[in-house]
């Protein structure tokens, strides 16, 4: 079994190849605007789950994942020439939805935000209302006296 240190170098290095070979080899219109995010690799290194994000709008990612497991054997080649390892892994390809995820996030803050701001300018608008109340009040104490 591998240690912890190999096997991060291990994911680091297929994560390079893989997108390197996105940005030059591949031709495949479907992998066009695709970016790794990362790589697990399991600590035997017998097994690699790599994670990609995605710009392109056209393709859904069904078919984003369709053309890269027609591409597999590919990206396995290229690994075992590039990768002093006795197996090259099995490749899984698994869309990454964080950036989805944080966008959404973003757009709640955000709106929680406009939020709490207009809740505070309705309690300084009461605040200034009972100011102006209680200003009377005392005009008509300085009156009575």
């Amino acid at each position: 079994m591998a240690n912890n240190a190999r096997v991060q170098r291990v994911s680091d290095e297929i994560q390079k190849v893989i997108q390197s070979l996105l940005n030059t080899k591949i031709r495949d219109p479907r992998l066009k605007w695709v970016s790794v995010t990362s790589v697990e690799v399991s600590r035997d290194l017998s097994a690699a789950k790599v994670y990609f994000s995605s710009m392109n709008q056209t393709n859904t990612i069904q078919e984003i994942i369709k053309a890269f497991d027609a591409s597999k054997g590919f990206f396995r080649t290229a690994l075992a020439k590039s990768l002093s390892l006795r197996i090259t892994p099995v490749l899984r390809f698994i869309h990454d939805d964080s950036l989805n995820y944080g966008h959404k996030m973003d757009e709640l803050i955000t709106k929680a935000r406009s939020k709490d701001q207009e809740i505070v300018a309705d309690d300084e608008h009461e605040k200034s209302e009972h100011v102006k109340k209680d200003d009377g009040d005392d005009e008509k104490r300085e009156r009575l006296r």
